[in-house]
């Protein structure tokens, strides 16, 4: 049977900012307050106020860490907390599909596989052709987004995205380390 944690004990939480940042930084559980002094503050990416073309020197990059960054005495970036959370409403239908297609994947690569991990790589996609699909919106007639209720239009104009998509990534130059 399980013992019961102490009244004056606060609960676990995998999601616990200290024991995140620890584990992030390499430092001991329980100096997180001390390591929160010296880490920097996080600032909130500002929104474009118009649309670009190409990436400038002065925008950051979205980079996924990489072997080579991990074993290196250096790190080539700060690895930030993940902090933030994107929701995504599926029919019943779109679940099973979207989680078979993950443990497929998962089976393929012979590792376990979670859908955050290939939305995070579909994300770099996204940010490596940012270029190339600026340059396909701009040539595309403009799209109208519907109505939420409208599902026949909605699924339209997603399947409009997904071409736009499609090209974009076509067009982006291969993704290297």
């Amino acid at each position: 049977m399980a013992k019961r944690a102490p009244a004056n004990e606060t609960p676990y939480s995998p999601l616990d900012p200290d024991l995140a940042r620890s584990v992030m930084d390499g430092i001991p559980a329980g100096m997180g307050d001390k390591a929160t002094a010296a880490s920097p503050a996080v600032k909130a990416p500002e929104k474009p106020r118009k649309p670009r073309t190409a990436r400038t020197e002065s925008e950051k990059v979205v980079e996924i860490p990489t072997v080579a960054n991990a074993s290196s005495t250096k790190p080539a970036r700060e690895l930030k907390r993940l902090g933030r959370e994107k929701r995504v409403l599926l029919s019943p239908d779109e679940e099973r599909e979207i989680e078979r297609l993950v443990d497929g994947i998962g089976e393929d690569i012979g590792t376990s596989l979670k859908l955050s991990h290939l939305l995070r790589a579909c994300m770099a996609l996204l940010c490596h052709a940012e270029g190339e699909l600026h340059t396909a919106a701009t040539t595309l007639a403009p799209l109208v987004r519907p109505a939420n209720g409208d599902a026949i239009a909605l699924a339209q104009f997603e399947f409009d995205l997904a071409k736009l998509l499609s090209k974009a990534l076509r067009d982006a130059p291969l993704l290297r380390q």
